[in-house]
């Protein structure tokens, strides 16, 4: 009888233990009291199929790394399985970055590749931009198309760093990050990136195109056809305002030099976007690139706790996707940009929207383009409020447990928890 017994307690310990290993791996992030730790487990989406081995994204055998230059960074990511400790703000582009009207390592860098043929970013600026025809259908003057292309790729060798499958990349203060360069996640899986300033994907040379202007092409995180992926209390920010440049016929243009702060594509799935900060940008989180990109039934995202404060547009806009966003805060005052809308409900997409709170800063809560959308629990004081045929009921369920706010309380919740130094990093 007592063999039984102790049996029996042994079985109903072992049943509370994994009880506790599954309530602990669903909560992920949102139970954490303080704490960022390489083997925090994600919530949301991103913990759909994560391997529950508490080694983090990195796995039990990963090995630990801290990095202070770029070059270091650029190695460690590439190798994967690794869990990298990022010390200070790492300048990718090294130095060439404009501020305060100046750009002395853009224009030795222009002046290098060009043969001395320009001399200054703001003289290849104005000699691009006058070889462009008035009505952008793309024409342009075929050497300087050829030189710009050349600059273009150069630069990218230098800012853009790929990672690799197993990867945990974290910031150990407020401070660290990268500066002036673009995380490319690429037919990865298994990414955390937490507590990193993400500051300046700033695109020197953005290519003309038809009907559309000036585009540049680097993401602050770039995640394309990627699954479980974890991008937490990171800070997005830009602080280089926008030239303009005169075209052939005289007319003066947006030189955009600013693509996305987080975008989305492919074939991703399992991506959760958690206690950001994201400020001051224009396109701001595109999850779909076009109508033919992705399908709803595989690309899943969990957009939550999040700050939008002083940013344009696409927060997030989504295409072909299943997105849960939730406890989120709208806030738009004094950016670089004109607020056009918040949440953008494009072709194919699926949105359960969870007590949000929107600011009467935004301009429109919810923009729908042949989208679905159901609404719940939100404050909305935007100009417009939604413009969205609403849903009676969600078209779907979260496949996992998450803790929902009251959206009175968002507001305060995320000011104290978003963004980077808000968490002790523990190793």
């Amino acid at each position: 009888m007592e063999v039984s017994y102790k049996f029996r307690r042994l079985k109903m310990f072992k049943k509370i233990l994994l009880l506790a290993i599954s309530a602990l791996f669903a909560f992920g992030a949102e139970a954490q009291a303080g704490e960022i730790k390489a083997s925090d487990s994600p919530f949301g989406y991103a913990s759909i199929g994560a391997e529950q081995n508490f080694g983090g994204y990195a796995g039990k055998e990963s090995k630990e790394v801290t990095v202070k230059e770029r070059q270091e960074l650029v190695k460690y990511a590439k190798m994967g399985g690794y869990v990298i400790y990022v010390d200070g703000l790492i300048d990718l582009s090294e130095g060439k970055i404009p501020q305060n009207g100046k750009s002395e390592g853009l224009d030795k860098f222009i002046s290098e590749i060009s043969g001395g043929e320009f001399s200054s970013y703001a003289k290849f600026m104005q000699a691009y931009g006058v070889s462009c025809r008035a009505n952008l259908d793309g024409s342009q003057d075929p050497k300087l198309a050829v030189l710009r292309k050349n600059l273009a790729n150069e630069y990218k060798k230098l800012i853009v760093v790929p990672v690799a499958s197993n990867t945990t990349i974290i910031g150990l203060g407020e401070n660290s990050g990268i500066k002036g360069g673009s995380l490319l996640l690429k037919n990865v899986q298994n990414i955390a990136i937490r507590n990193i300033k993400i500051e300046d994907a700033f695109d020197p040379f953005p290519d003309v195109q038809k009907n559309d202007g000036f585009n540049a092409q680097y993401d602050g995180v770039s995640i394309e056809s990627s699954k479980n992926i974890w991008v937490d209390h990171c800070h997005f920010k830009d602080t280089v305002e926008l030239g303009h440049v005169h075209l052939a016929g005289g007319e003066l243009i947006k030189w955009q030099t600013y693509d996305g702060l987080c975008d989305i594509k492919g074939d991703s799935a399992a991506i959760t976007i958690s206690h950001n900060i994201f400020e001051n940008h224009d396109k701001t989180m595109l999850i779909g690139s076009r109508d033919s990109d992705g399908s709803s039934e595989t690309r899943t995202i969990t957009v939550a706790h999040n700050i939008f404060d002083n940013c344009a547009q696409r927060l997030p806009m989504a295409r072909n996707a299943k997105v849960h966003i939730y406890n989120n805060f709208y806030n738009s005052k004094d950016g670089f940009y004109d607020q056009k809308y918040a949440i953008g409900v494009r072709f194919g997409s699926l949105i359960y929207a969870q007590n949000n709170y929107f600011t009467n800063g935004v301009k429109i809560s919810y923009k729908c383009n042949k989208g679905t959308i159901f609404e719940s629990g939100n404050i909305d004081l935007s100009k417009k409020g939604s413009v969205c045929e609403k849903l009676t009921k969600p078209p779907f369920e979260p496949p996992y447990k998450f803790e929902l706010l009251e959206a009175s309380n968002v507001q305060k919740e995320v000011n104290q928890n978003a963004g980077t130094g808000k968490l002790a990093v523990i190793r």
